[in-house]
Order: C-alpha cells, then sequence, then structure tokens
C-alpha cells in the first residue's frame, strides 16, 4: 500500500570491493535503468524515482554512485551523486534518480556509497516488509531516510528505507510525511505529528481551473486523525462582480467541508481529510469570453424528481433558464460565447458554455495534427489555443494519451475541413456543419442527423441513408444521441461516468463537459438542451478520462481519482471541437 509499507530486517556487508553488490550475495546487476523520457518510454516499463530526506537539519552531504533495485534480479539506477537532504520540514527531500525499467517486484534496495562525493553510507542490504510492485506504464515513487547514528562518542550515518507510493504522472511535487515532526507541505498543508498513522508519501499539485484560487490536488485522498490547516492564495480580480468571499465555501474531494477565512490575500481553513482542494460558491453565474464573471439573480429551487440512475436536474434546469436571459443579453452585447455554473453542483454536474453560432467574426474548428500512424494526441488546452472555448470530440484508438507524442486514430466517424478521417457502418449520431464563406457574410450553420455513415454522402452513396447536403466541412459522429427527434431520451441512460457532449438549437450551440467531482448519464445531460430550449439534436463525445474543456485557455476539470493517478491531470485527446 502507498506510504505504509516498512523496513523489516537489514543486513549489513562491508565489502572489499565497494563497488560489487556481489559481496553482498547478489548477482550483478542485469541493467542499468536509463533515465525517464516520456516521449520514448517502452509501453512495458514502469517509472520509479528514488529521493533522500535527512531525519535532521545540518546533516553533512552523502555520497551515492547508485542504488540498487533487486527482486529476481538487480536493476542499477542513478549516478554518482552528492546528496544533500536535510530536514527543512517541507518533507520534499533530494531526487537522486529518475528512470525507466521493465515492470519488476522490488523486495530489496541497495545503497552504493562513494566515499568521492561525501559522507559513506553503510553498504547493506535494506530488505522490505512488503514488495513494491514496480508496474508498466505508472510511476512510482521512493524515500529513504538518511539518519544520524550514535555508537558512544562515534557518529555515523546510516540509510533506511522510509515510503514508497504510486503516484499520478503529473504531480510536481512529492513530499514525506513522517508521523513524528510537523509536516509543512508545499506552503499549502500544515500536518501535525500523529496526523497520519505511518510515514507517507503525497503528491500535489497546483492547478490552476480560472476560478477564485487554484485547485491543489493531493494524491492520495486520506482520512487525518488530526485536522490540518489550510492556506491558499485567492485571485481578487477572479472574484465574480456580485459576490464577496461569504458566498465561498471550501469543497474537498468533491464535498463540501466549511468556510474559509479570506484575509491578506490568502484563504484560510482546516480539514479532516486530503483530496483536491478549491474553494467554490454555490451562487449562479455567467461569464462572457474575456470578462470578469457576473452573479445573476435565481429563483427558489424546485424539488423534482429522482430515478434509480439518475438524480434530480430540476435545480439546474430553473437556474440555466435564469441564467439564459443574461446569456442572451451578453449575446446582443457582441459576445460570442459565454460560461455559466448553472449546473456544476446539481446533476448534471457540467460545466455548460452557450456560443451564438450567428457570430460572424469565430468559427468552429476541428484541429488534427496528422503524424506517421495517425494523429498525434495532444492536450486539450494545446488544442484550444487561442479560442474562446474547447472541448474533447472523438474516441480513438492507439496510444492512451498519458505522455505528449502520443498517436492514435478515430474509432468514429470524423470528417474535418472535407477530408474523411475515418468512416464507420456503426449507427450513429452526427454534429454537421457547414464551411464559413471567406468573407463571413453569415455565421456557422450547423445540422444534426441520425443513420449509417458509410451509406451517406460522405462515402458518396448513390442512395444515401443520411444526406449531408451541404454541412460536410466538419462532421463528428458519436454512439450515441442525448437529443434526436426533437426530445430527450427518457430511459434512464448510460452507467454514470464523466462524459461531454454537444448540441444546436436556434442557432445557438451548447458544449457540455462534467466538473472534476463528479458523474453523469444521458438521461441528465438532456437537462441542458431542455432548459435552453435547443433540441435540433445534441450527442455524447468521449467520456471518462477523455472529458476534457478548456474556457479562455485554462483547463476547467482536471481528472481527478483513478483517472488523475493513471493519467495526470489531463489526457492527451485526438482532436477537440474549438471556437475562436
Amino acid at each position: 500500500m502507498p506510504g505504509l509499507l516498512a523496513a523489516c530486517s537489514q543486513s549489513s556487508v562491508q565489502p572489499a570491493d565497494a563497488a560489487a553488490i556481489t559481496s553482498l550475495g547478489e548477482p550483478p546487476a542485469r541493467l542499468t535503468a536509463q533515465a525517464f523520457d516520456a516521449r520514448t518510454v517502452p509501453a512495458d516499463h514502469g517509472r520509479l524515482r528514488v529521493s533522500f530526506i535527512g531525519d535532521q537539519p545540518g546533516l553533512p552531504r552523502v555520497g551515492v554512485r547508485q542504488v540498487f533495485l533487486c527482486g529476481t534480479g538487480c536493476v542499477a539506477v542513478g549516478a554518482t551523486k552528492s546528496i544533500a537532504a536535510p530536514d527543512d520540514g517541507r518533507g520534499t527531500g533530494e531526487l537522486f534518480s529518475d528512470s525507466a525499467f521493465p515492470a519488476m517486484r522490488v523486495d530489496r534496495i541497495i545503497v552504493q556509497p562513494d566515499p568521492a562525493a561525501g559522507e559513506v553510507v553503510p553498504f547493506k542490504t535494506i530488505r522490505l516488509a512488503e514488495p513494491i510492485n514496480v508496474m508498466a506504464g505508472a510511476r512510482h515513487e521512493v524515500f529513504l531516510t538518511v539518519r544520524t547514528v550514535q555508537t558512544g562518542a562515534k557518529r555515523h550515518l546510516a540509510v533506511d528505507y522510509l515510503a514508497d507510493g504510486q503516484m499520478p504522472p503529473t504531480s510536481a511535487d512529492v513530499v514525506a510525511y513522517r508521523p513524528d515532526r510537523l509536516l509543512n507541505a508545499g506552503g499549502h498543508f500544515k500536518l501535525e505529528p500523529g496526523s497520519l498513522p505511518e510515514a507517507t508519501l503525497l503528491g500535489l499539485q497546483t492547478l490552476d481551473t480560472g476560478d477564485v484560487t487554484s485547485r491543489v490536488a493531493v494524491w492520495p485522498g486520506t482520512r487525518l486523525t488530526k485536522p490540518a490547516e489550510v492556506t491558499l492564495p485567492v485571485n481578487e480580480a477572479r472574484l465574480p462582480t456580485g459576490l464577496t468571499w461569504a458566498d465561498y465555501h471550501v469543497r474537498v474531494a468533491g464535498r463540501k467541508v466549511g468556510q474559509p477565512v479570506v484575509k491578506g490575500g490568502a484563504a484560510t481553513f482546516t480539514t479532516g481529510e486530503l483530496g483536491d482542494v478549491q474553494l467554490a460558491t454555490e451562487r449562479l453565474i455567467v461569464q462572457a469570453d474575456g470578462e470578469r464573471p457576473v452573479a445573476v439573480a435565481e429563483p427558489a429551487r424546485a424539488e423534482g424528481v429522482l430515478t434509480a440512475l439518475s438524480e434530480d436536474t430540476s435545480s439546474c434546469r430553473t437556474r440555466l433558464k435564469s441564467a439564459n436571459t443574461e446569456i442572451e443579453s451578453l449575446f446582443a452585447q457582441g459576445h460570442s460565447a459565454v460560461k455559466t455554473n448553472a449546473c456544476e453542483t446539481s446533476a448534471p454536474y457540467m460545466h455548460v458554455v452557450v456560443i451564438n453560432r450567428s457570430d460572424r467574426d469565430q468559427t468552429l474548428h476541428v484541429p488534427l495534427v496528422p503524424v506517421s500512424g495517425g494523429y498525434e494526441l495532444r492536450s486539450i488546452e494545446q488544442h484550444g489555443a487561442g479560442s474562446m472555448v474547447a472541448i474533447n470530440a472523438t474516441q480513438w484508438d492507439g496510444d492512451y494519451g498519458v505522455f505528449a507524442g502520443g498517436v492514435g486514430y478515430p474509432l468514429w466517424t470524423l470528417r474535418t475541413q472535407n477530408v474523411n478521417r475515418k468512416l464507420t457502418s456503426n449507427y450513429e449520431a452526427f454534429l454537421a456543419f457547414q464551411q464559413q464563406p471567406a468573407d463571413k457574410s453569415r455565421g456557422t450553420s450547423a445540422e444534426f442527423h441520425r443513420g449509417y455513415s458509410a451509406n451517406s454522402t460522405l462515402s458518396g452513396s448513390a442512395t444515401p441513408s443520411v444526406n449531408f447536403n451541404t454541412h460536410t466541412y466538419h462532421v463528428l459522429g458519436s454512439t450515441t444521441s442525448i437529443v434526436a427527434n426533437g426530445a430527450c431520451s427518457r430511459s434512464p441512460g448510460t452507467t454514470r461516468e464523466t462524459w461531454s457532449a454537444a448540441g444546436i438549437g436556434l442557432n445557438r450551440m451548447v458544449l457540455a463537459s462534467t466538473t472534476s467531482d463528479a458523474s453523469t448519464n444521458d438521461y441528465e445531460i438532456c437537462a441542458i438542451f431542455e432548459a435552453l430550449g435547443y433540441m435540433n439534436g445534441a450527442l455524447r463525445l468521449d467520456g471518462g478520462g477523455a472529458a476534457a474543456m478548456a474556457w479562455n485557455g485554462v483547463h476547467l476539470n482536471p481528472l481527478t481519482g483513478t483517472n488523475y493517478l493513471k493519467y495526470g491531470n489531463f489526457r492527451y485527446l485526438l482532436n477537440a471541437m474549438v471556437w475562436k
């Protein structure tokens, strides 16, 4: 289990040749691991980082030549380094190696000293009570502690195992919590001694989601035996017009946990658990592209009806109708896209952006970057560079999208810039778009269709079941329609998951993507389109770890939970619907 292992026994040998692990009864290292490089790491390799941390301030430098990770054989990681790892109270330690090697089970660790680089530590085998399973495609962290040993009048240093854990690929900082001392982690968290029962590694990442505070992602989420004090910088310029700090509450791991004290440019609060941390408001807000958010008055919320698989969407409907008056007013003032939080705190728990397709200055783009074997996978912010809004689009096969430089190809029908990228024979729903005239004499026309894409005007069929007419510049297919024939599906919908969706009506287009801490289904998503009256057609876009939306260049819904552990705070995507 992450961070909860302990070294149960150690055997020490003073070798004649400090470079020979054979003197410890080990076979020669079967390989020296390469430094981790996300662009070239093989699919069957795992990533493992080794760090050292001291048990007190003022420790001398330690000379380390290599570290050996042993199971059925040994792998050597790192190269000679002088380690300065005093305890600074922040738990960061000093990184020694960041390596990639084939998946293996590690039950022994050997630190090989280098007298020329610093003080020597005993050359010995550290045996782990529980093995570390280095898995393909995963990131692992190991912390070794440097401690002072006093023998009579003599003092020397020793190295022991402290903790390990699997971490998300994008965790910016990894810190070690030790139960016998205070931890001031990353300037955000203060954990008292005894807050956790054993030494534990924590991954931290600060994410700008465009709100009044950054979101701090903490892995793993865990309950504490003593409350932690948390401090987050606040951005006064992002406080919506009409709101005060009293309108905000603290959310940890998607749950409301209390009110912050905001003073001197920072919000301070306590929490009994660790997880994704941010400030949020339940007040209704709209935000036009490039403008400051504005609070909108709303009527009292009505109670609705729940089903076995779906939650009450009446709050979303009511709030969205209230927001729509302000949205249309902003369109009349010349704005092209407006974001609202109307459906973020109740089902379907989605970020919603409404687009004015009659705007002649903006249009839809569906960027793809051809490379050998398919198309380059890119982040939602890369796809949406320079845009008002971007949302993930087509499901793909190929690389998973964990690392930059991945390649994929579409699984659903996709046509961009009048070029067929993929035609399937599956029964699908389609959003189809005309090319905007070069003189921008009109906006962006769109249609919704259902049928077999292989038997369509896209494939040149003489008797097409789907006739896209002039709407063939961009065509995006999906396996699932949210709105068809002017109505929502009245079935409970799919298994709850994170999804994105797009739909059209009244010369508008809606893009919606699940918030970070939530899940939804088709039935709930349809409430958005019903409330706005946009019933020409809507389809579900890719979901799971691929669901993503960027607003004014900022990723709104970074990944959480197991998706965060696997991919990091975002996944590299095949393509996106981009309005700019």
